[in-house]
């Protein structure tokens, strides 16, 4: 039963040790399995021959249990003799067969299992010693339990009863986060900030992170986050993702001192938020989202503010971040249609003008080499780089009188989101956040 036991636990066993992410995968399995069949031998060997030593008789009153072995023996007996006859002269070279391999055999691990009883003589002493002392004890505790049955099955009841108690407080969670080694940050910064400032305050964040120890590799992403921070495809002046790989071997307890090193770090510069995250190969989400769903995108981030707030609160979440935070600083140009009638401007027109005068328009295009250059005809810079110059935008020349925008609109300062999420054709602010120290379960 034990060497039975070992071949399967043998199998099982080798994968705890496994590195990588089919280690961290499949070794909770791998000690499910092997303690379970651990457990298992033990029963093999205490309960079930002592359910074994118990009778159990069927026959009916004064008939005896065994009635009918005599005469089926007999026949038995009658057919193993023909059998042994009927083969007597295959069984003479089977013999003298056996007996020349064996004699080889002898010769030839004779001297090599004189080697390995010499290596193996103290260590077989030792288990024969362990394994006669284990079932002398377990002779004087079944003697003992046997004596109180009503209180060993209490027990026992107790014991169950315990273990499905404390069943409620383990960890839960669908796919635990795999450790590869490999960390990174997204950071954000306020709205509005240039991407020359967003490349400076990213270089000395990396150059902090390359101090660190038992750091390989740092590399930064500005203007953009990766996919694998969870928000593929947003491009923006004020973002920006560091990455860090760890010298091997990788663990968890490493990485999170590593965030902590790094959170204290990114606290101190006050106005940058971040979050912290992995790669993973499965899913691009971390580990809890929170979807709320609506159209009125003020509504949404006032609910979105309110949640993060109350997720704040809970122990064990780090890292909440709303899709509304963030906004980009927009100007808003609202025209006055009665100025516009008066003046006899048309809205379209004047929509045009302002746009082809801002953002300008591709009016050619230039061939250098073997690249294709586009010319965009647009104002000069001195004339829309704030708000001021936009309101003294020239729409229209009536005559020797110019007309500025600030004549039929009024230009206002306002913020934009940043992005507007949907899910099944619906709006919705996504609230994204990391766990430390706490299960999936339990948050």
């Amino acid at each position: 039963m034990v060497a039975s036991t070992l071949t399967t636990v043998c199998v099982f066993a080798p994968i705890v040790f496994v590195e990588g992410i089919a280690g961290q995968l499949f070794g909770d399995q791998a000690l499910t399995v092997t303690f379970s069949l651990v457990v298992s031998l033990l029963v093999a060997l205490t309960v079930i021959p002592m359910l074994a030593s118990r009778r159990f008789a069927f026959a009916e009153e004064g008939e005896p249990a065994v009635r009918g072995e005599e005469e089926g023996g007999a026949r038995y007996a009658l057919r193993l003799v023909g059998y042994i006859l009927s083969l007597a002269w295959l069984a003479a070279i089977l013999y003298w067969v056996a007996l020349g391999v064996g004699r080889l055999l002898k010769l030839v691990f004779g001297g090599l299992g004189r080697v390995v009883m010499l290596i193996l003589a103290v260590p077989l002493r030792l288990f024969t010693a362990a394994f006669d002392g284990l079932g002398r004890l377990y002779e004087r505790i079944l003697a003992v339990v046997l004596k109180a049955p009503g209180l060993t099955l209490a027990l026992s009841l107790l014991l169950l009863g315990g273990s499905l108690a404390t069943a409620g407080s383990l960890g839960t969670e669908l796919i635990p986060e795999l450790i590869q080694g490999e960390l990174f940050v997204d950071t954000e910064l306020p709205p509005g900030t240039h991407l020359e400032i967003t490349r400076r305050r990213l270089e000395k964040l990396e150059a902090q992170a390359t101090k660190l120890p038992g750091i390989r590799t740092v590399y930064t992403v500005i203007g953009t986050s990766n996919e694998q921070g969870g928000a593929a495809g947003e491009k923006r002046e004020n973002l920006g993702q560091v990455t860090l790989t760890l010298d091997p071997p990788s663990s968890r307890q490493r990485e999170e001192a590593v965030m902590d090193e790094l959170r204290q770090q990114l606290d101190a510069q006050g106005d940058l938020e971040y979050r912290f995250g992995r790669p993973s190969y499965f899913s691009f989400k971390t580990p809890i989202e929170l979807e709320i769903r609506g159209y009125n995108l003020k509504l949404l981030e006032r609910l979105a503010d309110l949640a993060v707030a109350r997720m704040n609160e809970i122990e064990g979440l780090v890292d909440v971040k709303s899709s509304t935070e963030g906004g980009n600083p927009e100007l808003e140009i609202r025209f006055k249609r009665d100025r516009l009638a008066a003046l006899g401007l048309n809205l379209d027109a004047v929509a045009a003008v302002v746009r082809q005068k801002v953002q300008g328009t591709v009016a050619t295009d230039i061939n250098r080499d073997d690249r294709t250059i586009d010319i965009r005809v647009r104002a000069e810079e001195g004339y829309r780089d704030s708000v001021a110059d936009l309101r003294n935008l020239v729409i229209e020349q009536a005559g020797k009188t110019a007309i500025p925008l600030s004549a039929v609109a009024e230009v206002t300062e306002t913020i934009g989101p940043a992005e507007i999420r949907r899910a099944d054709s619906e709006r919705v602010a996504l609230i994204t956040a990391n766990l430390d120290g706490r299960d999936l379960g339990a948050v």
